[in-house]
């Protein structure tokens, strides 16, 4: 059977309602919470604990099918392809991001002796930023955010984006905002951009 080719899907069909930066934020939110009741959080525990919250966008998630089912064929099963692209993007992603967020909050404590907090929902939202610090605010990507690929047409939205809401960060609070990178297989932090910022 085929599957669904999911980047072309992010490009292509958005499916803004089910798969929105609000619900991404809201799962960091609600990953942080998990691992603070339960002192542990792995995709499977956090998986039912979102579904314990009963937060998932239904009605988001029954267009985005109904858009799938009329373009797609019928070598697809979408809904089945479509509920695992979910738990990707909303509960495993999830999870990884959140993880390498308090790794990269230890390890800047550890190197600079900052204090670092993590950055409420609102914030996350509304600047793109994860962590704060009293000199700068960070946002934690894994390492192929920084690919230039011009076929990627999510990731350079995602770039601008996120350009643009750190350039509001930095005028509202006049601190500007950092990146931190990670790579998933050798665990790596990359903290060079702030190591830069701070000589």
């Amino acid at each position: 059977m085929e599957k669904l080719d999911f980047r072309r899907i992010d490009t292509e069909y958005g499916f803004n309602s089910a798969f929105s930066i609000k619900n991404a934020g809201q799962c960091v939110a609600m990953a942080r919470q998990h691992l603070i009741e339960s002192g542990n959080i792995t995709n499977e525990s956090f998986y039912e604990y979102y579904k314990s919250k009963n937060v998932f966008n239904e009605d988001g998630f029954k267009h985005a099918l109904k858009i799938s089912e009329i373009y797609f064929n019928e070598s697809y099963d979408v809904e089945e392809q479509l509920r695992a692209y979910f738990y990707k993007r909303l509960i495993s992603d999830t999870v990884t991001g959140f993880i390498y967020e308090v790794k990269s909050a230890d390890k800047i404590r550890d190197v600079f002796g900052l204090d670092v907090t993590y950055a409420s929902v609102h914030i996350d939202n509304e600047y793109s930023v994860d962590l704060e610090t009293k000199l700068f605010g960070v946002q934690v990507k894994p390492k192929s955010y920084t690919y230039s690929n011009p076929n990627n047409i999510k990731l350079q939205r995602d770039q601008k984006r996120n350009l643009a809401n750190h350039k509001k960060y930095e005028a509202k609070f006049g601190k500007p905002v950092m990146f931190v990178y990670y790579e998933k297989r050798s665990e790596m932090i990359n903290i060079k951009e702030i190591q830069k910022y701070l000589k």
